[in-house]
């Protein structure tokens, strides 16, 4: 799965709908339609796959801050000790 570079979360699409639509139908069956809905739901959930990508690629966007502010930090700290008198 390719990773989201926007800081908006992922929207729903047309394919999100049939995605939908798809499931409900499924879930319509007698008998074995709530069990048919869930392996379809596990296999193909393509918003869910989408949002999981965008938490990651802000995870790790997030994390990558951290570590510059941590580094600056290290740096910073001797050198406003040292100068107060």
């Amino acid at each position: 799965m390719a990773k989201s570079t926007s800081s908006e979360p992922p929207k729903s699409t047309a394919g999100d709908l049939v995605h939908t639509v798809t499931r409900a139908g499924l879930r319509s069956l007698p008998v074995v339609g709530g069990a048919a809905a869930e392996l379809f739901n596990a296999v193909v959930c393509p918003l869910e796959k989408r949002f999981d990508g965008w938490q990651e690629s802000v995870g790790e966007r997030l994390n990558n801050w951290n570590l510059i502010i941590e580094y600056q930090l290290t740096i910073l700290s001797p050198m406003t000790i040292s100068s107060t008198p």
